[in-house]
């Protein structure tokens, strides 16, 4: 991995979890309305876009982008269309479904399955405005290091 990068990711991380901190620090009301977060705030469909670094082969490994429209239904379930670049190569409009929970702290866990995949992809959440936009950090595979952002546009 590039210096940069790792600086960038380091600083990602660490931000993300100031904004966790800072979230759980407001107890079970962190938007201030009387309403703890809850997966009915994930609903509708999402614009999502994943930065970052994967394997490419044996000791290699590669910068990606993708994009993706995530529907989520409001009760723990999704599901996503998604298109990813990286040297390696191009993949165009990949189903993949999915399961997520969203804690009162709005801090939440996503599992997508995703067709050509043998394993789950897990990434880390936080929740913002009332369950307009998310930002998340993927988890596993550990040797994918990525960010996501997602905007509800509909």
């Amino acid at each position: 991995m590039k210096p940069g990068t790792l600086l960038g990711v380091a600083l990602l991380t660490v931000g993300l979890a100031a904004l966790t901190a800072s979230t759980s620090a407001q107890g079970v009301d962190p938007n201030g309305d009387g309403q703890a977060c809850n997966d009915a705030m994930l609903r509708g469909t999402y614009g999502s876009q994943v930065v970052g670094e994967r394997p490419a082969g044996p000791d290699t490994r590669e910068q990606f982008v993708a994009l993706a429209l995530v529907t989520f239904d409001g009760q723990g379930n999704f599901t996503q269309v998604d298109n990813s670049h990286g040297l390696s190569g191009t993949v165009a409009n990949r189903p993949g479904s999915g399961t997520y929970a969203v804690n009162p702290d709005c801090t939440a866990t996503l599992t997508l399955w995703t067709q050509g995949l043998p394993f789950p992809i897990q990434t880390k959440l936080v929740v913002f405005d009332r369950g307009a936009e998310t930002r998340g950090l993927v988890m596993s595979p550990a040797v994918v290091v990525a960010t996501t952002t997602s905007r509800r546009i509909f």
